[in-house]
């Protein structure tokens, strides 16, 4: 009976080791699952954060590929597109923000223009160019004079991000200075980029060179230009160097906004520098018309007379048009031309040719208003009507040209102390003489409903400076006597 109960315990026994035995092998098996996982999981961390993992999605191979030939192929991705911080709940945000992507890529989700927001933090900090904004000016590669601490303050109403100079609007180009950016900022609406001071300057950015160059044959060296005239402008020779304004059709906002309360900020340049600039980095270009600045110029050789903006301004014939469409004058409510509103335009009218023949070869050719213009279209009975327009308004200016030498006259010997009337006289006179001018200037027979008013308003203006200034004034009182 007591072997029995031994037995029974034995095994018993055997089967408590057999059992502890097995639940060891799985804790064993489960521990050591769980610490090969954490391994693979914490090589997967550090692998996220590698550029080769970045290039593990087709649509990043451009950019990595640009970033293996760029001045930052030392840096990992993740040192420059997240911000400086020790905070293990940012940390942990990030490697939330690199699974998402990877999700995105494999359930197809993902955009494919990725963008980038890098703070201007990852760029400064302490080992990369933290010291920048203390080296002062340097020059660029492509010899342009630049300092960063004037670019990093407000300017005007923007304040510019690092990325806003340093981005990657071209494919291949990671992270360079885009000088696009540099053209939107210092041409932008230019109405004539060769009259204008910005471009004029060009020493603000560019240095006079100093070696010699050889074109086309043709040896040359700046210094020796400069030697004959310290005043020559770059622009005299370099034509054409800036091409377009960098204008921001509404249509643009279409693109990323379709919100009209959105769009109704459009005209807010401070709010939408700000958001867009300053807080949110988006390239200037999305918005901006692209300006180019360089010395090869867009037109092709001989081909200048043709582009009659790179001499003459283009406000050559705003007189006239303003004339035409009824508008400009000072004091007087116009009405455009019938011709105007009948929409016919300036070569209606401008059919006389200046040059005939072989003289056009030799001397150019205009073509100029007339009567021709009339009677082409309506009949030889307006050549009449024609001249009467012509003699009136010959008489009307000589009019006011007479009342004008009278006023200029009074003007001249009045004083400001004597009259009270006198700044009232200098307003009317400013305006006659304006309109005077404006007419003479427009070729009052482009409307001559407009410049007859005109006309008649400058001649009663002059007439009224006259009386202002003339007009005996009443005696000062006298102050009484005890």
């Amino acid at each position: 009976m007591t072997d029995e109960k031994d037995n029974k315990k034995d095994e018993k026994k055997q089967k408590g080791v057999k059992h502890f035995m097995r639940s060891h092998k799985i804790i064993t098996a489960i521990l050591g699952l769980a610490f090969v996982s954490l391994l693979v999981f914490i090589s997967f961390v550090e692998y996220s954060e590698s550029p080769t993992f970045c290039k593990s999605c087709h649509i990043m191979v451009p950019y990595y590929n640009a970033w293996k030939i760029s001045a930052h192929n030392f840096v990992p991705c993740v040192k420059c597109h997240y911000p400086p911080t020790n905070s293990l709940e940012s940390t942990a945000w990030h490697k939330i923000q690199n699974f998402s992507m990877v999700v995105r890529y494999f359930t197809k989700t993902y955009d494919p223009r990725p963008f980038a927001d890098i703070p201007d933090a990852s760029c400064m900090r302490i080992g990369c160019h933290s010291t920048r904004l203390l080296v002062g000016s340097v020059v660029t590669p492509k010899g342009v004079s630049f300092n960063h601490i004037p670019h990093m303050e407000h300017i005007k109403d923007l304040k510019l991000r690092c990325t806003s100079c340093h981005s990657q609007i071209v494919v291949g180009r990671h992270i360079e200075v885009t000088y696009e950016t540099c053209f939107l900022c210092h041409f932008s609406k230019l109405d004539n980029a060769a009259n204008n001071k910005n471009v004029n300057n060009c020493l603000q950015c560019h240095q006079i060179p100093r070696q010699t160059f050889t074109v086309n044959g043709i040896t040359y060296n700046h210094l020796d230009f400069l030697e004959h005239n310290p005043n020559i402008k770059c622009v005299d020779c370099h034509l054409d160097v800036v091409q377009g304004t960098g204008e921001v059709p509404k249509e643009r906002c279409y693109a990323c906004h379709n919100i009209p309360t959105r769009i109704a900020y459009y005209t807010d340049t401070t709010f939408i520098h700000e958001w867009h600039v300053t807080k949110h980095k988006i390239t200037c270009t999305l918005c901006h018309l692209e300006i180019k600045h360089g010395l090869e110029t867009s037109i092709e050789p001989l081909e200048y007379a043709s582009n009659c903006t790179l001499c003459h301004s283009k406000n050559m014939h705003t007189a006239q048009e303003d004339m035409y469409m009824g508008i400009g004058g000072i004091g007087v409510k116009g009405s455009a031309s019938p011709m105007f509103k009948a929409n016919v335009k300036c070569i209606g009218c401008h059919k006389v040719a200046t040059q005939h023949g072989v003289n056009v070869k030799l001397f150019g050719q205009s073509y100029i208003g007339g009567v021709v213009g009339c009677t082409t279209c309506h009949g030889k009975g307006y050549k009449d009507i024609y001249s009467m327009w012509k003699e009136n308004l010959k008489s009307m200016i000589a009019d006011a040209e007479t009342q004008y030498i009278r006023a200029k006259k009074v003007m001249n010997e009045a004083s400001s102390k004597s009259n009270p009337d006198y700044q009232q006289a200098v307003k009317l006179y400013q305006a006659a003489s304006y309109n005077l001018l404006f007419v003479k200037a427009a070729k009052g027979i482009h409307n001559v409903d407009y410049a007859s008013s005109l006309l008649d308003n400058a001649s009663t203006n002059f007439k009224q400076v006259v009386k202002l200034l003339t007009q005996k004034q009443a005696p000062a009182a006298q102050p009484a006597t005890k």
